[in-house]
């Protein structure tokens, strides 16, 4: 990914939530840009098919993420995840203020939706006994 600034890592990715569904199940993931460079491509994010990707970060870190998702799309490696993004930042001054229903609604919006689709989709591919959504910031700061 030279020129990107990402180099994809699937290290420090935190599975916080899972529901069982028929054939797999679901695992909400949470992670860092790197995380979502490594979901993007072919490498394994621990054995975890990636179908989708919220990225709550930076506008630079989805700008690269996008390309990234249109090179692989046009090397036809990889089915690559969906893709949403919104912009925040990872970090907060003592004196501001989140109100999280405001603030926040279209991000959780989006990962519900994701986790929906992710449950109803088709069985998982051969050699993964999974599907996730990850959901990723900047740098990953105050995860579980």
């Amino acid at each position: 990914m030279r020129g990107l600034g990402l180099q994809p890592s699937a290290d420090g990715v935190s599975a916080v939530w899972s529901r069982p569904e028929g054939f797999g199940k679901v695992i909400l993931l949470l992670g860092n840009a790197s995380n979502a460079a490594a979901a993007c491509t072919t490498m394994p994010c621990a054995g975890i098919s990636v179908s989708h990707v919220v990225s709550v970060g930076s506008w630079r870190n989805a700008k690269s993420l996008r390309a990234l998702l249109e090179t692989e799309k046009s090397n036809l490696v990889v089915v690559p995840p969906e893709f949403r993004s919104f912009q925040m930042s990872d970090w907060l001054r003592p004196d501001d203020k989140v109100d999280i229903a405001r603030d926040l609604a279209e991000p959780l919006e989006a990962l519900d939706a994701a986790i929906d689709a992710s449950s109803s989709g088709s069985m998982p591919s051969e050699g993964s006994c999974s599907r996730a959504v990850l959901l990723h910031c900047d740098l990953g700061h105050n995860r579980v």
